[in-house]
C-alpha cells in the first residue's frame, strides 16, 4: 500500500499543478470552462485561449523539466560532481548566444530559430571539454573551465544585445531570464520530439552510464573506452540543455542530490 502511494504521489502531484496551469491567469477558469475549451464546446475565445496560450505553455514547460532534469543527472553522473549542471557549464549561456547571433546575421523574428540554441549548446559543450583536457577524475577540473567560459559567453551575450535593435532586445533579454510565454505548437511538438530521441539514446547507454561510478580503470578493465563514453554523456547532456533554452531560456538549474 505505502509503495503504492509513493508511486502514484508525483503522477497525482502533477496532473494537480497541471490542472492548476490551466485555470489559473486572467480570466480565472473554472472547471466547467476549462473542460468546455479542451473540446471545443464553448466560445471561440475560451478554445483559443486554452488550446493555444495555455496548453502549448503547459506542454513547454513539461519539456523543460524533463529536459533540465535528464541533462541534470547526465552531467552529474559524468563528473561524479553534485554541482554539476548545464548552467554551471556554460552550456545554458552558449545557447542563448547562438540565438543572439542568429538575430543578428537574421534579423526576421523576434528570438530567431529555437534550434539555434541546441547548436550553440553543442559547441560549448564540446569547447569546454577540449578546453579542460577531459572531465577529470572528480570533474573538478571541467567545472572551473565551465565556470570561466560561461562568464565570457554571458559577456559576450551582453555584447550582441547591446548591438540589436530595441525590439530584438527587448524580447531577448525577457527570454534570457527564462520564459515560457508564447510558445507555439510548432515549437513544443519539434521540441518535444527531439526530446524523445534524445531520452532514447540515454536509455540506449543506461547500461555503460552505471559504469561511471567505478573507478577509471575499473571500467577501463570492462573493455568499455571511457573518452568515447564521457564524450557521448557530455554532447547528449548538451542537446537536452539545448533543447531546453530554445525552448524556455536558460532556466537555472538547481543540483540536487
Amino acid at each position: 500500500m505505502t509503495s503504492a502511494v509513493q508511486r502514484f504521489a508525483p503522477i497525482a502531484l502533477l496532473l494537480l499543478l497541471a490542472y492548476a496551469a490551466l485555470i489559473a491567469g486572467t480570466p480565472r477558469l473554472t472547471a466547467a470552462q476549462l473542460c468546455a475549451g479542451l473540446f471545443r464546446q464553448g466560445p471561440d475565445w475560451l478554445s483559443t485561449l486554452v488550446t493555444q496560450f495555455r496548453l502549448p505553455r503547459l506542454c513547454a514547460a513539461l519539456v523543460v523539466g524533463v529536459g533540465l532534469g535528464a541533462a541534470g543527472a547526465l552531467l552529474q553522473n559524468l563528473t561524479r560532481n553534485r554541482l554539476a549542471s548545464p548552467d554551471v557549464l556554460g552550456i545554458n549561456d552558449g545557447a542563448l548566444l547562438a540565438l543572439a547571433l542568429s538575430l543578428i546575421l537574421n534579423p526576421a523574428g523576434v528570438l530567431g530559430p529555437w534550434w539555434c540554441a541546441l547548436a550553440g549548446a553543442l559547441i560549448t559543450a564540446a569547447f569546454t571539454l577540449l578546453a579542460a583536457g577531459g572531465v577529470g577524475t572528480r570533474g573538478y577540473r571541467v567545472l572551473v573551465v565551465g565556470l570561466g567560459i560561461a562568464s565570457m559567453l554571458r559577456a559576450g551575450f551582453d555584447i550582441a544585445l547591446a548591438t540589436l535593435p530595441i525590439f530584438h532586445a527587448s524580447g531577448l533579454y525577457a527570454f534570457s531570464v527564462g520564459s515560457l510565454a508564447g510558445r507555439a505548437w510548432p515549437v513544443v511538438t519539434a521540441a518535444a520530439a527531439l526530446l524523445g530521441i534524445l531520452l532514447m539514446a540515454c536509455w540506449f547507454i543506461s547500461r555503460a552510464l552505471a559504469l561511471l561510478c567505478l573507478h577509471d580503470d575499473s571500467i577501463r578493465g570492462l573493455g568499455v573506452n571511457l573518452g568515447r563514453l564521457r564524450f557521448t554523456v557530455l554532447m547528449l547532456a548538451a542537446a537536452l540543455a539545448g533543447v531546453v533554452t530554445g525552448v524556455g531560456g536558460p532556466i537555472g538549474f538547481v543540483a540536487l542530490s
